[in-house]
């Protein structure tokens, strides 16, 4: 049994910019630009200045390199970053070489995100990202624990029930109901 946190182990080292670690590993992760900057940024070669995309939806903001660059400007049909406010794109990770490596980055999809809509069958709204989980990933997770599809707020409410239930349902107060 695990204790304690979970995930790759750099999304808990309070890193300031959204890594490949904070995207699922097989999904792409659909994200909407809150705003573009121009920002000092930190690296072993010292501080340079970066653009920066923030992302609404409380993700951590992401350092634009030419190849996400040029792919945002395809997605959302414009290089002007004025025109990026308000729109979405869609990251996943891949597998580069960089720095005389090969390492995971972040990359964007060239084209504007198709997105599905999931809808809770308890509250009746829209499935949104929470997160690094999107709605696809909630709509699945819920659907296997609780047998049908649920927003997070509506899963974390069947959990809690459920959870209610078994220990109700357990008469000796014996959490790990071992025979």
């Amino acid at each position: 049994m695990s204790r304690g946190i979970s995930g790759n182990y750099k999304q808990h080292m309070d890193k300031p910019w959204l890594g490949e670690w904070d995207l699922p590993e097989k999904d792409d992760m659909v994200v909407e630009i809150d705003y573009v900057d121009k920002e000092d940024v930190k690296s072993d070669q010292g501080t340079e200045s970066k653009m920066t995309i923030h992302l609404k939806g409380g993700l951590k903001p992401m350092i634009c390199n030419i190849t996400n660059g040029d792919s945002i400007s395809a997605a959302l049909g414009t290089p002007l970053v004025e025109n990026w406010a308000g729109r979405k794109i869609q990251l996943y990770r891949e597998s580069v070489r960089a720095f005389g490596k090969t390492t995971m980055a972040i990359r964007v999809r060239p084209f504007p995100p198709k997105e599905e809509v999931y809808t809770c069958m308890d509250c009746g709204c829209t499935i949104t990202q929470v997160a690094q989980f999107s709605p696809r990933t909630i709509a699945e997770r819920s659907q296997a624990a609780y047998g049908r599809v649920l927003c997070m707020d509506c899963s974390k409410k069947a959990k809690e029930a459920q959870e209610a239930a078994e220990k109700e349902g357990d008469i000796l107060g014996d959490e790990s109901n071992e025979d």
